[in-house]
């Protein structure tokens, strides 16, 4: 059942993972207009992509199928209408689109102008001045060009190239895999990500010697003449800047990026005659230094090719979609080949998500089993003392981070020819957090167990401290594969690591059938994870793995205000556990830590959605559409309490069968701490964090936090003290209460809804009314039946999901049936 439940709500999030946002965007409902961007136009795509990049190209017979396509549901407009018209608030009466080509190629004037002259299309073209008629081409053309004769003359063309580079002392993380220079065109595309433009042109240059240069390939790449451009402009194209040497601007110095934005601006103003306001960051590329030099160099609009907007900079964050031969190309023809185009750009995030969230998955399956077993073969004293050893564990490791761990998913993708120092960066600083938090917890052993009042602790705390400095060593492992988008191999490595986990926690205290065991299983395990990072580290960064101060300062500045919201976080979470451990004995925090059992799936659909959601969100805020945004915020609020009332009425009506289940019945009174525990699951369906978040609104959720902290420090004594161990969550939903409460009202003011428009009251009401009347037949069935908890639970939830089915079911059909009603009466 619970598998069932797992992939049913996979499902659910991948179809609620916002597939129609796309068609919403083709359609043009949006206040934005659709930019599209080409680069080559050729007469035959085959021939042409046999010696260039494939990705560059489209034949000028799909070109005119495109122009048929748009045309009939956008209508075509000029960038600089597009500027005037978002620089004053004003939309399009209907969906609008702008085309736009790349690189200044002469082909685009040779094959696309004619064409669009016939379709009477404006359009306009990023073109690097440097190239602008010579007889050079762009640079990654140039190392493609070259490598495609290398490949087809060198016997084993990685290793060769590897040897070839190493000769000229140029070092590009070669170690990162055979896979990544498999061919020309990924070889290309690896160097483009590692090397400064220096170092490529050296490289080209060298190649070219060795290999020799084919001139008619790379007249096929010529760029434009300026008496091309010319005409061009006279044809109604608006000529935009694509930088002097398309030099990727990330990766460049100061004085480079200021030359290539503000040098090319020049170069056409003087050459045209006429301003220049447009400009396309080469690759797409685009960080904050690169916004300002581009604001700088007097631009009005700047383009990137991903759907990231800036807030703070919108008009030089416009994104595109680039298109070319095969986008067009699919199972269902040329009449859906849009569709088709952009659905892979939407595949490209889906597929990595699906890989990540399988390997997470199944950690997470096989993780659940170390406390179900460990509550059968240790006692309950020794099964409490388990739970405050990783009490402590979970408390340090969260905040010994400092954010650094995270931090490598900005500075990786950011700074890839960098990346080896960010990552021994982060390990370093990791390591020497990890050495802190072993000798404090060595040094403070006997206080924390006269505090938690648990004498046993003193003799497992230094065992644990070894193991969280060997943990927090390794903390960047996926997060490095992630960042560096190897997501087959994150996922591996987060399975690989839990169930390695699983089985060495396991199998020692199976075998002693103490608690001894696993704590030299949970060692072994994190030496053996600490020594697998390493060699992954290594093989991924070679020597560029090596340290840097200027970066460490960086990674700091970036980490510690995220640290700061950990800290509150993670203190807030587990305090009233600690409260408990404080008051009672270690069996009856074995009995309480039972109670507050994690639900996988809680966090899994919560968290996934919430995701999808904030995408959402922050395109209808970045459009100004606040009222799609409210919408966004309702039809999540809806989706989640579909899922999650049902789920707390059913487990509200197992509670008993479940626990007795996993844990047996000596852990029979923590149903009721469960049953309190579960009820909170009702508030996941209201994902206020992610509406802040879209708002950039972090420092008030970091005064939510404190106020929940402030709430559970200050009241937790007396509700122990007045309900016992039922004390402890009581006071940790009462404060999770306050904080959505308080949260929510900061979202109607963000959204600037009234108070009833603010949820989606009778969707609501409805859902929860349909899940706490189909909990009265299951009920019934329980009671009446009184089976062993495994079949009591299958009956009991199918009777449960088939009257909360069919209650939903009846409920929409009215609805379907007032709706088509007031449809009738209005005609």
């Amino acid at each position: 059942m619970t598998r069932r439940m797992l992939k049913t709500a996979i499902a659910c999030g991948l179809r609620w993972s916002g597939a129609g946002l796309l068609k919403r965007a083709l359609d043009g409902r949006s206040r934005m207009p659709w930019i599209v961007a080409y680069h080559r136009v050729v007469e035959d795509f085959a021939a042409s992509a046999r010696h260039s990049i494939p990705a560059t190209l489209i034949s000028r017979a799909m070109l005119e199928r495109h122009l048929e396509w748009i045309g009939r549901r956008f209508e075509f407009v000029p960038l600089d209408e597009i500027e005037s018209r978002l620089a004053g608030g004003g939309g399009f009466r209907r969906p609008a689109a702008a085309l736009t080509f790349d690189d200044g190629y002469a082909d685009v004037y040779e094959q696309a102008l004619p064409l669009l002259k016939t379709w009477g299309v404006p359009a306009a073209i990023f073109v690097v001045t440097d190239l602008i008629g010579s007889s050079q081409i762009p640079l990654y053309d140039r190392l493609y060009l070259a490598l495609v004769r290398a490949w087809d003359e060198w016997p084993s063309p990685p290793e060769e190239m590897e040897r070839f580079a190493l000769a000229l002392e140029i070092r590009a993380g070669w170690r990162h895999g055979p896979r990544a220079a498999s061919d020309p065109l990924r070889m290309v595309l690896h160097l483009l990500e590692t090397l400064p433009q220096s170092e490529l042109e050296r490289l080209a240059v060298s190649l070219e010697r060795q290999i020799g240069v084919d001139a008619e390939r790379q007249r096929a790449h010529r760029p434009l003449t300026w008496e091309m451009i010319r005409d061009l402009q006279r044809s109604g194209f608006t000529i935009g800047s694509h930088s002097r040497t398309h030099s990727l601007l990330t990766k460049e110095g100061e004085d480079t990026v200021l030359q290539e934005t503000l040098g090319s601006r020049r170069d056409l103003e003087a050459r045209l005659g006429v301003p220049v306001r447009h400009f396309a960051y080469p690759n797409g590329w685009f960080n904050a230094a690169t916004i300002r030099a581009v604001e700088a160099a007097g631009y009005r609009c700047a383009y990137t090719s991903c759907r990231h907007r800036d807030p703070a900079h919108p008009f030089h964050t416009l994104s595109r979609t680039l298109l070319w031969e095969r986008s067009s190309l699919g199972p269902f023809g040329p009449s859906r080949s849009l569709e088709l185009t952009a659905r892979v750009s939407m595949d490209s995030t889906l597929r990595p998500a699906a890989v990540l969230m399988s390997g997470r998955l199944a950690g997470i399956v096989v993780a659940f089993c170390i406390p179900v077993v460990l509550a059968r073969v240790l006692d309950q004293t020794a099964f409490g003392t388990y739970k405050q050893l990783f009490l402590v564990y979970a408390t340090l490791y969260g905040i010994a981070q400092v954010g650094m761990a995270e931090s490598l998913f900005y500075f990786l993708p950011a700074g890839p020819e960098k990346a080896g120092r960010y990552a021994l960066n982060s390990l370093l600083v990791l390591s020497g957090a990890g050495a802190a938090c072993l000798m404090l917890l060595w040094a403070a052993r006997t206080r924390v167990a006269a505090w938690l009042g648990n004498d046993a602790l003193a003799a497992g705390l230094p065992w644990i401290g070894l193991h969280l400095a060997l943990m927090l060593s390794s903390a960047a492992f996926e997060i490095v594969l992630t960042a560096r988008k190897r997501f087959a191999a994150a996922a591996a490595a987060y399975t690989a690591s839990d169930m390695a986990r699983t089985a060495l926690f396991l199998v020692p205290v199976l075998l002693l059938k103490r608690l001894e065991g696993l704590l030299l299983g949970a060692v072994l395990f994190a030496a053996l994870r600490l020594a697998a990072a390493f060699l992954v580290l290594k093989r991924e960064f070679g020597a560029g793995l090596r340290t840097d101060r200027a970066l460490l300062r960086d990674q700091l500045l970036y980490a510690m205000p995220f640290e700061l919201y950990v800290l509150v976080e993670v203190l807030q979470s587990n305090l009233h556990q600690y409260a408990i451990s404080m008051h009672f004995s270690p069996a009856m925090f074995a009995v309480y830590s039972v109670g507050c059992l994690q639900v996988p799936l809680v966090d899994l659909v919560a968290g996934s959605t919430c995701n999808v959601m904030m995408v959402r969100m922050a395109e209808d805020v970045r459009d100004g559409r606040i009222g799609a945004a409210l919408s966004a915020w309702h039809d999540t609020i809806r989706k989640l309490a579909l899922v999650f009332f049902p789920m707390v009425g059913l487990l509200l009506v197992n509670a008993r069968d479940l626990i007795v289940l996993l844990f047996t019945e000596r852990y029979l009174a923590a149903a009721p701490i469960f049953m309190v525990w579960t009820a909170a699951f009702l508030l996941m369906a209201f994902p206020v964090d992610g509406v802040l978040r879209v708002f950039a609104d972090t420092r008030y959720l970091l005064l939510v936090g404190a106020i929940k902290l402030a709430i559970i420090a200050t009241l937790v004594h007396w509700f122990i003290v007045g309900f016992g161990l039922l004390g402890g969550v009581l006071v940790s939903l009462l404060g999770t209460v306050v904080g959505k409460t308080l949260a929510v009202a900061r979202v109607k003011r963000q959204l600037n809804a009234g108070l009833w428009d603010l949820l989606p009251w009778s969707g609501l009401a409805s859902t929860l009314g349909c899940a706490v009347a189909a909990g009265l037949p299951a009920l019934l069935v329980k009671e009446g039946l009184a089976h062993r908890p495994l079949p009591s639970m299958v009956l009991t939830g199918l009777v449960y999901a088939l009257t909360y089915a069919v209650l939903i079911g009846c409920l929409r059909a009215s609805r379907l049936r007032r709706r088509l009603v007031s449809m009738l009466e209005g005609s």
